[in-house]
């Protein structure tokens, strides 16, 4: 927490508005997150985190709200058991879906509009039939919903390209 504070304290002192708390890898699983989020806003940040929602149990979306967390964005991309974890492998459909609905539950309970739900849906060939089905379920949900199509950044290769083995 230490070299968190001096960081923060450090991009603050560089005129930073927001910090992402989100790298490569599932935010969640910091247990100091709630912390991170609630120093960042006592230094006037706007602050938001990428997650997958597999760990946002109630206490922990309880503990995002109180500490201000701007805007949580859910990758999720799958409507069906089936579909979600053959893409969202090692995570269980029915667990993010309760986690998801837990939180916008403890979000009207705690009167707060914050964070800001976006849901983010990536059309893959896995997932692709319940593209409409995300749309219609989420959109009076989530405060926002995204869908995107793979692309290409660059160097020349194909992203859209899939391998059943790597």
């Amino acid at each position: 927490m230490s070299k968190y504070k001096d960081s923060i304290d450090e991009v603050v002192d560089l005129g930073c508005r927001q910090v992402v708390l989100t790298g490569f890898g599932e935010p969640l699983v910091d247990k100091n997150l709630e912390q991170k989020v609630g120093y960042a806003k006592s230094k006037g940040l706007r602050t938001y985190i990428i997650c997958n929602a597999s760990l946002l149990t109630k206490a922990r979306g309880a503990g995002l709200i109180k500490a201000g967390l701007d805007e949580l964005r859910v990758s999720f991309y799958g409507m069906r058991k089936e579909s979600y974890e053959r893409v969202m492998v090692g995570l269980n459909f029915e667990i993010t879906m309760k986690n998801l609905a837990d939180f916008l539950e403890t979000r009207t309970e705690l009167g707060s509009k914050r964070p800001r739900l976006e849901l983010n849906w990536l059309v893959l060939p896995e997932n692709e039939e319940d593209t409409d089905l995300f749309q219609r379920y989420w959109e009076e949900k989530a405060d926002a919903i995204e869908i995107w199509k793979p692309h290409n950044f660059g160097d020349g290769r194909d992203y859209r390209q899939r391998y059943e083995e790597v």
